[in-house]
């Protein structure tokens, strides 16, 4: 009996023992599942972040696309205004470079002068021989 009873308390410390270590084990694994429920938590909340990182990031990547479209459509349409506007102009060449002058220029007015005066002197006995011709007495036969 003694060894029967000794049995019976060997083997309640046993499970006593074994309750003690389930238990720990139990709290362990409950910590073990606090832990990575929170780091799961985290992780969906970087997650969510990224996604709208993400999300943010294609929507200006598609802006973009758009802009460098207008982009483009515009410098065509200028390089087509400027051909446009280079073939109505006419196209000069510059046969020789321009020299300096001496002096200044200036209107030669002694000369224009002289000249005027000349040509009115001119016209007028042009004019005095036109008028003679034209008044001059018949002639009377003899």
């Amino acid at each position: 009996m003694e060894l029967e009873r000794q049995i019976v308390a060997q083997r309640a410390a046993s499970q006593q023992t074994a309750i003690v270590e389930a238990q720990e084990e139990l709290a362990s694994a409950q910590g073990a599942s606090a832990r990575i429920q929170t780091q799961m938590l985290s992780t969906r909340q970087e997650a969510t972040q990224f996604n709208a990182r993400f999300n943010e990031y294609k929507a200006r990547q598609d802006e973009l696309g758009e802009l460098e479209t207008a982009y483009r459509d515009a410098v065509q349409r200028r390089a087509k205004l400027e051909a446009s506007e280079r073939a109505r102009t006419p196209t000069t060449t510059v046969l020789e470079a321009a020299t300096t002058p001496h002096q200044a220029w200036h209107p030669l007015y002694w000369r224009d002068t002289a000249l005027a005066i000349g040509g009115s002197l001119a016209l007028a006995l042009l004019l005095m021989w036109l008028v003679e011709l034209l008044n001059r007495p018949e002639s009377q036969p003899a």
